[in-house]
């Protein structure tokens, strides 16, 4: 079981410090991206000159459920969140973007779930990375009606209400993609 490491902007130090944790559970499979990829990528959060935005991905290849943080270990968790909570208090004002991806299963299908940290400040940014292991308990109930066919779920961290809250989810059927967003505990596409 791989997980997948990708980085814009991270220090040699913090780039081993996350690696060498996740290597501790995992094999690693580590990419170091180019502003081109992270351009590409995620054309929402960059301008053309935006060069100072600091990017991890981490694609972990099991559910997000308590035997993956079993798995990883609250003390290596703990660690990751800590060297990426240090991140952010080294860019102070400047973006930083954390997308955690897991593996989602319901009865009717495999699908992956997206939690992105987008936040500006760092008071923010460490409450919803704090919050996302105690979500295991409460997706399943907010994924349980998900539309049929769903690849992606997104959850976005709003700052207003401190929660991780469901935004997206796509789903493909007959090679056509659809898009719902999730309003007032119904998906609505």
């Amino acid at each position: 079981m791989s997980v997948y490491f990708c980085f814009y902007d991270l220090s040699i130090r913090e780039q081993e410090v996350i690696y060498t944790l996740l290597r501790k559970t995992f094999s690693v499979i580590e990419k170091k991206l180019s502003f081109d990829d992270m351009a590409s990528q995620l054309p929402n959060f960059l301008s053309i000159t935006d060069y100072s935005i600091t990017f991890i991905e981490l694609i972990f290849p099991v559910k997000f459920n308590n035997y993956l943080f079993q798995t990883i270990s609250v003390a290596h968790w703990n660690s990751i969140k800590s060297i990426i909570k240090d991140i952010k208090h080294r860019q102070v004002n400047k973006p930083v973007i954390c997308i955690f991806k897991f593996k989602g299963n319901t009865n009717q299908t495999d699908f992956n779930i997206n939690f992105s940290i987008t936040n500006s400040s760092v008071h923010s940014f460490e409450i919803a990375l704090e919050k996302i292991e105690y979500l295991v308990d409460i997706v399943p109930t907010q994924l349980s009606s998900l539309p049929p066919n769903t690849i992606e779920v997104f959850y976005l961290y709003d700052e207003l209400s401190s929660k991780w809250i469901p935004y997206q989810a796509k789903s493909i059927a007959q090679n056509c993609v659809s898009t719902y967003i999730y309003k007032n505990g119904l998906w609505e596409g």
